[in-house]
């Protein structure tokens, strides 16, 4: 037993997976399905041993498909739910290079959060879900809180002032608008006597 083992070790490691049908292949070209292999980390390049593995998106983690098309079964919100915290996980990573400070500052980190809001919206569209959807919007309503949570605008608060300032600031301007149509009246009166 073990000199077979010995001489055949290819048969020890899983096989890589299957080819997509041949009648479903028009289908996933048009999807946009690209396959990509990748060789697994510590072992050799040989397809023959089962070392190779389907190429896995860095963001959509999507393994063998770049596509946009949507599976037909409808929108799994338990997978979807599965597969958000990457996003999120992925976005936190980026997020540590930004310092706390400048966490406010939109144009400090506007590329990491076009990823993360890219990797939410393929994660949605692999499981068949549209989005944004209540979901998906939980949670990034839920890494705001844990990012920018200190990020309010600081709005000013308005309100009138006392009775002794408001009183003559409506007052005056009506008692010179009067005085000045009153003036306007007896010049135009006066001038009417001269002539």
């Amino acid at each position: 037993m073990e000199a077979r083992a010995r001489w055949r070790p290819h048969l020890l490691t899983p096989p890589p997976p299957p080819p997509p049908p041949l009648l479903l292949l028009p289908l996933l070209l048009l999807c946009g399905w690209e396959p990509k292999l990748e060789v697994m980390s510590g072992q050799g390049g040989d397809p023959t041993h089962g070392n190779w593995v389907p190429g896995v998106d860095e963001w959509t983690g999507s393994e063998g498909q770049t596509g946009e098309c949507s599976p037909v079964g409808g929108c799994n919100e338990t997978r979807m739910l599965e597969l958000l915290p990457w996003c999120g996980e992925a976005f936190a990573n980026m997020m540590h290079k930004v310092e706390v400070w400048k966490r406010c500052n939109l144009s400090e980190f506007i590329m990491y959060y076009e990823s993360f809001t890219n990797c939410t919206e393929s994660k949605a569209k692999v499981v068949g879900c549209y989005w944004p959807n209540h979901l998906a919007q939980g949670f990034v309503t839920d890494v705001h809180r844990r990012f920018f949570h200190n990020c309010t605008v600081d709005r000013p608060h308005w309100e009138d002032p006392p009775d002794e300032i408001l009183i003559p600031l409506i007052v005056a301007p009506i008692l010179l608008t009067l005085a000045m149509t009153g003036l306007v009246v007896w010049h135009s009166k006066r001038t009417d006597r001269l002539l």
